[in-house]
């Protein structure tokens, strides 16, 4: 792609952390990963860049504040409850999938589990008693995965984990996309 192209590629589109690309016509790690991004299943764009677009959001007070709460009600949850899974359900129905669950262990038994997470996937753990965390998959790399993660920190946040202890599910159970090899470099960015 010519930098002129590139550059008006780059002025519609957002990086790995939520932000709008500097339109310089460089083919540098985040246009790079808005260009993979468009690769993937039309589904599968809609929730990473559902949950990128409130990166930033933050509590009113504890484990509340409008949006928050609205997520929780549609859930069928009072408002002040813990709400990352709340959020992960509310950008998969903006993204056209049904679910409305409040609770981590739920949301990860309502979907298949995968050893291989995408873009778009939910990562979470849950602990003995139930609780847990989860968040959106937004990149992949070998040992680690982006995420957008709600009620992290009293706000909706992206960053980097370790894949070791965290569990991800795929929601529909939709099959790999047919472009894997641009996928590693879907998390290279440090956020």
């Amino acid at each position: 792609m010519n930098p002129v192209d590139l550059a008006a590629f780059q002025r519609l589109r957002v990086g790995p952390d939520g932000q709008k690309l500097k339109a310089d016509g460089q083919l540098g790690p985040r246009t790079q990963w808005a260009m993979d991004l468009e690769q993937l299943p039309a589904w599968r764009q809609r929730v990473v860049l559902g949950a990128l677009k409130w990166v930033g959001l933050t509590e009113t007070s504890t484990n509340q504040g409008p949006e928050i709460d609205a997520w929780l009600q549609a859930c069928g949850v009072h408002s002040g409850n813990p709400w990352c899974a709340a959020f992960v359900s509310a950008i998969l129905r903006s993204a056209g999938i049904e679910c409305a669950e409040a609770s981590v262990s739920h949301l990860a038994r309502r979907f298949p589990e995968t050893d291989v997470p995408l873009p778009g996937d939910v990562s979470f753990w849950v602990r003995d008693d139930g609780t847990g965390h989860c968040g959106i998959v937004t990149g992949v790399e070998p040992d680690r995965v982006s995420t957008v993660e709600g009620n992290s920190g009293n706000a909706v946040r992206a960053g980097l984990r370790l894949m070791h202890g965290l569990s991800f599910c795929r929601p529909y159970g939709n099959g790999l996309p047919a472009v894997l090899d641009s996928l590693p470099t879907l998390g290279k960015v440090t956020l």
